[in-house]
């Protein structure tokens, strides 16, 4: 088990062993790797754990969108948006969000965005309009990277994703974008580095040596004690 933090969300890795004593090797699939992160994260939350299974692909959706017809694709409606803790938990800062589904109202997906807002008021987006959204662009994010006394070692730069959206309800704005704008956001950089930041990391990453040490220590049982 290893414990990363130098990224903007930290996380953990975990290593299985796949062969058993006598060296036969599990199939594991790609659906049940899926299962075993979300349970994993059930019973972490059960312990009082602030996490959550994250899936890079939903592959059921991916084939409805692949035998779907060719006009709906790409197409959402607007279930809700606004501006929240992130992820919907308290001890998250707030951020921007818009929940979309897809037409055939099967699926309910919720992104966010720092930049969210901006497009929303600019296409005036309201709930059950439909919706074109993709990721346009991206800013460069500097993730301090700590060592064991809690002192900024270094920096991580990543991508944070920028949302673009096009309301089809109605004719949309001048969404013309200037070469100029495109070269600032292609430039500006976000140093996520805070006080704040910097003792909460080393809070959790605490936590996280401790029930490593617990979890990974063997558990001896010993025998009723002998009297001679």
């Amino acid at each position: 088990m290893a414990y990363h933090d130098n990224t903007e969300n930290p996380h953990v890795h975990v290593v299985l062993k796949i062969s058993d004593k006598n060296g036969q090797r599990m199939d594991i699939k790609k659906q049940d790797l899926r299962q075993l992160r979300t349970t994993m994260s059930l019973k972490l939350q059960g312990l009082g754990y602030n996490v959550k299974a994250t899936h890079k692909r939903d592959f059921a959706l991916k084939d409805h969108l692949k035998h779907g017809p060719e006009r709906t694709r790409n197409l959402y409606e607007v279930v809700e948006f606004g501006s929240a803790s992130y992820q919907f938990d308290k001890k998250n800062k707030r951020s921007n969000y818009i929940t979309y589904k897809n037409l055939n109202g099967q699926k309910e997906v919720t992104v966010w965005g720092k930049t969210l807002l901006e497009e929303i008021e600019r296409e005036k987006v309201e709930v059950g309009h439909v919706i074109k959204l993709k990721k346009e662009g991206a800013v460069a994010v500097e993730v301090p990277s700590y060592d064991k006394n809690g002192e900024v070692q270094g920096y991580k730069t990543v991508k944070r994703n920028e949302w673009k959206i096009e309301n089809t309800s109605i004719e949309g704005p001048d969404r013309t974008v200037t070469m100029a704008e495109k070269l600032e956001k292609a430039d500006k950089k976000i140093n996520l580095h805070t006080p704040e930041r910097q003792k909460k990391q080393m809070k959790e990453k605490l936590q996280f040596t401790e029930v490593k040490k617990e979890v990974l220590q063997p558990k001896i049982k010993l025998g009723p004690r002998l009297k001679f």
